[in-house]
């Protein structure tokens, strides 16, 4: 057991040290949360909507350069290459009939030091008016990725066979890793 007599100046120094300890420990909680705020990924993608449907192209990227890790993190990115040395930065569907669909495979690799559950979402449709008649769905929903491992995920992207006044489109596509 540690007594402590306080004495004029002495109770002052105590309390600059409690709240100096209380600061100190506000600072660890927010970097903290900071390293581990959800992963997200934006892929742009784009395509043509075209009745005779014609082979698609193979997805563009850049090549990627190894992230820093630090001590504790969340971070997730796709790769057109199994070896995951083509970061996946772009999609191109290529041409599509109404009623059709096209998948495209990207690997999604946990570069963070904690495991990610992986989440997709689409966003920026454009044209507009093709809301609800072309989507992207994928088979990964829910996979939990361990530090430092590599996920096979197909893309698949529909198009309602009653789409008739669009041809050109793009959407973006988001992958999110959240701490599992």
């Amino acid at each position: 057991m540690l007594f402590v007599i306080l004495t004029g100046d002495s109770k002052i120094k105590v309390s600059t040290l409690i709240i100096a300890i209380i600061a100190v420990g506000i600072a660890l909680t927010v970097a903290t949360t900071a390293l581990l705020s959800p992963s997200t990924l934006n892929i742009p993608s784009d395509g043509i909507v075209q009745p005779t449907a014609t082979p698609t192209a193979t997805p563009t990227a850049t090549p990627s350069s190894p992230p820093s890790t630090p001590v504790e993190s969340l971070n997730v990115k796709a790769y057109n290459d199994q070896s995951c040395q083509q970061e996946c930065t772009q999609i191109t569907w290529g041409t599509i009939a109404p009623g059709g669909q096209t998948s495209k495979t990207v690997y999604v690799k946990n570069t963070g030091t904690v495991s990610a559950n992986l989440n997709m979402t689409t966003s920026g449709l454009t044209p507009p008016e093709a809301a609800g008649l072309i989507w992207v769905e994928w088979d990964s929903e829910g996979v939990v990725l361990t530090a430092d491992s590599v996920h096979t995920a197909t893309l698949t992207l529909h198009v309602d066979a009653s789409l008739t006044d669009v041809t050109n489109f793009s959407v973006n596509i988001v992958i999110t890793g959240t701490q599992a």
